[in-house]
């Protein structure tokens, strides 16, 4: 079918997805409308429709899910959360939406509208997408997910890629309410650990609880003679011990894994003691990933906070 360029550019821009009032806007009549779905269109939801009969991405189903939704929808949650690269979230079938007060929440088919009356200064416009904020993903897609693995992951993960700060996420937590918030809670705690992964998380909380256990840095920034060297997942400074997590999952994959595997040859050369451990085995030997308290974790490890990266020459 032909569009003007305006239109044309519209459906370019939206991935092949339009809305009706849009298609009405442009000129289309009804009449022309039931014959493209019967014979050309498809109806992905109420009032949108993808311009032809292939399956729909997961990026044509988002732009579905917003049109659907309505001026000022952004995506939300774990389909946010994905949006901004996360790997450890999953938002399976569904398509999560916020629209702001007094409209309703509902579900229509495999979109979830859910009402905020809670505003977001750091929604973003990617073309045809609205995405909430970083901080604000990984909250809601910590609380989505029912799982404090994954809420931990979330928060450690948003860190490790810079979406966001620990202060980010303190303050967007200290904006919602208290109640129910236990595992967005627990994705900044994660976070504040300076763990690169879960399991690291999980090993830093528990040498916090060791009475016999020395100080530990999670990931410090080591060097000798000027020339730096491999960051350890854990530092003994006291010691000079190091711990490295060997996980392909959340390190790297393939031969950037097997060369981090050997880099741990380095500290070994210069009379670093280096002890491997695996995630499975973090996870199977340690009784309890994380303080029983709802103080963050980082206090119970460092006593007043995160200790910054340091430049130890060893």
């Amino acid at each position: 079918m032909d569009f003007d360029d305006a239109t044309s550019w519209l459906v370019r821009e939206q991935l092949g997805v339009v809305a009706r009032s849009q298609l009405v806007e442009a000129g289309l009549s009804d009449a022309a409308l039931r014959w493209q779905l019967e014979h050309r269109w498809r109806i992905l939801l109420p009032g949108v429709y993808a311009l032809d009969r292939r399956r729909p991405t997961r990026a044509q189903r988002e732009v579905a899910g917003l049109l659907a939704a309505g001026p000022q929808a952004a995506l939300r949650g774990l389909t946010a959360a994905r949006w901004w690269g996360l790997t450890c979230a999953d938002p399976g079938d569904r398509v999560h939406v916020m629209v702001p007060s007094p409209r309703r929440t509902r579900q229509v088919a495999w979109l979830d509208v859910a009402r905020s009356a809670i505003p977001d200064s750091g929604t973003v416009n990617r073309g045809p997408f609205q995405v909430c904020s970083p901080a604000r993903a990984v909250l809601d897609a910590a609380q989505q997910s029912g799982s404090t693995e994954v809420a931990a992951a979330l928060g450690i993960e948003a860190l490790q890629r810079n979406l966001v700060t620990l202060d980010r996420l303190e303050d967007e937590l200290c904006r919602r309410n208290q109640r129910g918030s236990a595992l967005a809670r627990h994705a900044v705690n994660a976070a504040g650990t300076g763990a690169w992964s879960r399991p690291e998380a999980v090993l830093l909380a528990a040498i916090a609880r060791s009475s016999v256990l020395p100080v530990a840095w999670p990931n410090p920034e080591l060097s000798c003679g000027g020339r730096p060297l491999i960051t350890p997942d854990v530092w003994f400074d006291d010691v000079g011990l190091a711990v490295m997590v060997h996980s392909r999952r959340h390190h790297a994959a393939g031969p950037d894994w097997d060369q981090t595997v050997e880099r741990d040859g380095e500290l070994t050369e210069l009379g670093v003691i280096v002890v491997g451990v695996t995630p499975n085995r973090i996870f199977r030997d340690l009784p309890s990933s994380w303080p029983a308290s709802n103080e963050p974790i980082w206090r119970h490890a460092f006593g007043h906070g995160p200790p910054s990266t340091r430049d130890a020459d060893r």
